[in-house]
């Protein structure tokens, strides 16, 4: 696949439609970090879906839902924390814009409030969820649809039209 450095392309006659990816980005792992950051942004809404059921009908299961849920949002927040890395040093080069540090720190608050969540998860009862437990779980749902929003406005550069 042959791969081009470009931030625009300006053109005045329209061609087809076609992938301008930057050498720091392959196809693999364009569409590896797409999904895992949208893994998380479904387990955290999960989560603070899991923590209102457990509000209403006071089935410790809910909260042990929600605990795997924050569990498996976090691994995959991870991944997705190490593969952004990855593509960070191998883009050093790249002059970084304003929004590619702030998605870095949002997704870090993401995995911060979301780690944290799963430690209030882990306690026995009621507390583990009310009120300390339903706020972080939506932060940390909230953090993670933001990284996605602002992932795909980032991505959006990246699919460019060429003459």
């Amino acid at each position: 696949m042959k791969q081009v450095v470009a931030e625009e392309i300006h053109s005045s006659e329209v061609g087809a439609i076609v992938p301008v990816l930057g050498t720091y980005e392959t196809g693999a792992s364009l569409y590896l970090s797409s999904i895992l950051y949208s893994v998380p942004l479904v387990c955290f809404t999960g989560a603070v879906l899991a923590d209102f059921s457990y509000l209403k009908h006071s089935d410790i299961q809910w909260s042990n839902f929600s605990s795997w849920l924050l569990a498996f949002g976090i691994i995959f927040l991870g991944l997705a924390i190490v593969i952004s890395i990855m593509r960070f040093l191998a883009s050093l080069t790249r002059k970084r814009r304003l929004a590619d540090w702030l998605f870095g720190f949002i997704i870090l608050a993401a995995a911060v409030a979301g780690l944290f969540d799963n430690f209030v998860h882990s306690h026995d009862g009621w507390t583990s969820v009310w009120p300390t437990g339903l706020m972080l779980s939506v932060i940390a749902a909230f953090f993670s649809f933001i990284a996605v929003l602002l992932k795909v406005a980032l991505l959006s550069n990246t699919y460019l039209v060429e003459a």
